[in-house]
C-alpha cells in the first residue's frame, strides 16, 4: 500500500490503525486520454467497441443498447491484486437510453458481456444509426477507497468508537492529489468500495438481485442490509464527466455495475447489475 496514504492513516489513527486499514481497499482508477490509434485495440469509454466475430450486439424490445465501455483486463492485471477480474478478455458494459421516466436498472435494460477473446483477434463493430458516445481511450492506475458515509462498515467503525466518517472527504482529497497531482480526475473506478452519492449502493444490488416484491419487511430488508457484503464493484461510471448525450438519459450522478461475489467467482456476467443514483 502506499506508504503516504499509511502515514496519513497513522497520523489520525495512531491507537486504531490496524483496525482502520482493515477498511481501505485497493481500487482500479481510470482517467481519460483523448488519442486512440487508428486500428488500436483499447480500453476506452465510447465510440465503438472492438468486438469478436461471434459477437451479438445487445438489445431491448428491439433496440440496441449503447455501448458505454470496454475493458481489456491485461491492461489493470497490475492493479488488481486480489485477482478477483479475468486475466485477459475484454469486459463490455452497455445501458438502455430509450427509457425516459425511470433509470435503466431492471434486467435486460443494462448488459455486461465477457468476452475471452484475444486482442488481436477483434475488429471495430459496426452499427448505423444509433446513439454513440464521444469515443476517448482511458488509462488506469492504483487508487484506494473507504467506505461511504452511510456504509454498514462505518457503522461498525463507530461502534468501535473510531469516527472515520469525519476524515473522508479529506482522505479522497489527499489521495488523489498523492496518486495522479489532480484532485479532479473523474470518479470512474473498477473494484474497491462504491462512492455512493445516496448513502449506501450494495444493499440495492441486494434488493435487485433478490428479486423481492415491494414493499419490503423490516425483516427482509435488514436481510438484504447484510446481503450486500456479498456484492463487488464491477465497474463505476461517473456520468458527469463524460458525453453529455448520456446525461441526457441517465442524469450526472454515477452509474454502479455490480456483481455477486459468487457469479463472478464462475464469471457469470450474465448476472450483473446497475444501480444509478443522482445528486
Amino acid at each position: 500500500m502506499n506508504t503516504h496514504l499509511l502515514s496519513l492513516l497513522l497520523s489520525s489513527f495512531p491507537k486504531d490503525f490496524n483496525e482502520v486499514l482493515k477498511y481501505v481497499k485497493p481500487t482500479i482508477g481510470i482517467k481519460t486520454v483523448e488519442i486512440i490509434q487508428e486500428g488500436e485495440v483499447t480500453s476506452k469509454f465510447g465510440g465503438l467497441p472492438d468486438i469478436p466475430n461471434s459477437f451479438i450486439w445487445p438489445s431491448f424490445q428491439e433496440k440496441s443498447l449503447t455501448f458505454l465501455c470496454q475493458v481489456v483486463l491485461e491492461e489493470i492485471k497490475e492493479y488488481e491484486p486480489s485477482h478477483l477480474l479475468p486475466k485477459t478478455g475484454v469486459l463490455y458494459f452497455f445501458v438502455c437510453t430509450e427509457i425516459k421516466d425511470r433509470f435503466p436498472e431492471q434486467i435486460g435494460e443494462f448488459k455486461v458481456i465477457y468476452e475471452e477473446a484475444e486482442k488481436q483477434s477483434l475488429h471495430k463493430a459496426q452499427l448505423d444509426g444509433e446513439l454513440t458516445l464521444t469515443e476517448r481511450a482511458i488509462s488506469f492506475y492504483q487508487h484506494y477507497t473507504f467506505p461511504s458515509y452511510q456504509d454498514y462498515q462505518m457503522e461498525r467503525l463507530s461502534e468501535k468508537g473510531i469516527e472515520l466518517e469525519e476524515f473522508l472527504d479529506e482522505y479522497q482529497f489527499e489521495i488523489r492529489e498523492m496518486l495522479m497531482g489532480d484532485v479532479d480526475i473523474p470518479n470512474h473506478q473498477i473494484l474497491g468500495h462504491p462512492l455512493a452519492l445516496q448513502g449506501m449502493v450494495k444493499p440495492w444490488w441486494a434488493v435487485q438481485y433478490s428479486k423481492l416484491p415491494e414493499p419490503l419487511s423490516e425483516k427482509q430488508e435488514m436481510k438484504l442490509y447484510k446481503m450486500g457484503e456479498e456484492f463487488l464493484l464491477l465497474f463505476q461510471f461517473d456520468l458527469e464527466s463524460e458525453d453529455q448525450s448520456l446525461q441526457e438519459f441517465l442524469g450526472d450522478g454515477m452509474a454502479y455495475f455490480g456483481i455477486h461475489q459468487n457469479d463472478l467467482k464462475i464469471q457469470d456476467f450474465n448476472k450483473a447489475l446497475l444501480v444509478i443514483q443522482n445528486t
